[in-house]
């Protein structure tokens, strides 16, 4: 399975899912910070049960979904506008908003992974560290998310920093 983020002129960002030989054809041919036009995909609504960045709708890429690269690029300037830091949330008074949410390792994972698929390390850390304030103990997932999206960015120091924190928790247990 691979799942990627995708998002139209209107900054709206829906999952998009492949399973199996779709996975095969679309590998390597899918950039990121690339625009293409999509065509034969299926929309549906979302699984309750996964974390999804669409409340209601997602895409299935199947054998007969195409994709062309468009001509002219979608700015990530206007995607990255309305993304705001989650210090600034919860420094704004806004933490209320949260206050009948359990923490979710499964939640924080996916942010983390989109965050760093589109190369915010900075939100991913805000994120990593947001997590354990809020009692939510990270993972295996979560470190290896973590350093493979820091080592893929030439972020060494602190990839091997997370490495060795992560083999100090895994000692703890």
């Amino acid at each position: 399975m691979w799942k990627i983020i995708v998002v139209d002129e209107e900054v709206t960002r829906i999952q998009a899912i492949m399973f199996n030989d779709v996975v095969a054809k679309f590998k390597g041919h899918i950039e990121k910070e690339k625009t293409y036009i999509v065509s034969n995909g299926i929309v549906k609504p979302t699984n309750p049960k996964f974390p999804n960045v669409h409340p209601d709708l997602e895409l299935t890429f199947n054998v007969a979904t195409n994709t062309v690269e468009a001509p002219s690029p979608v700015a990530m300037v206007n995607i990255l506008k309305d993304f705001v830091s989650i210090h600034e949330v919860i420094n704004n008074g806004e933490e209320k908003l949260f206050t009948n949410l359990e923490p979710d390792i499964k939640g924080f994972n996916a942010l983390l992974d989109t965050s760093m698929s589109f190369k915010m390390t900075g939100l991913a850390i805000e994120c990593f560290y947001l997590m354990k304030s809020v009692g939510c103990e990270p993972d295996r997932l979560t470190f290896r998310i973590l350093i493979k999206g820091l080592e893929s960015d030439g972020e060494t120091s602190l990839s091997a920093t997370l490495s060795r924190k992560r083999r100090d928790d895994m000692v703890n247990l």
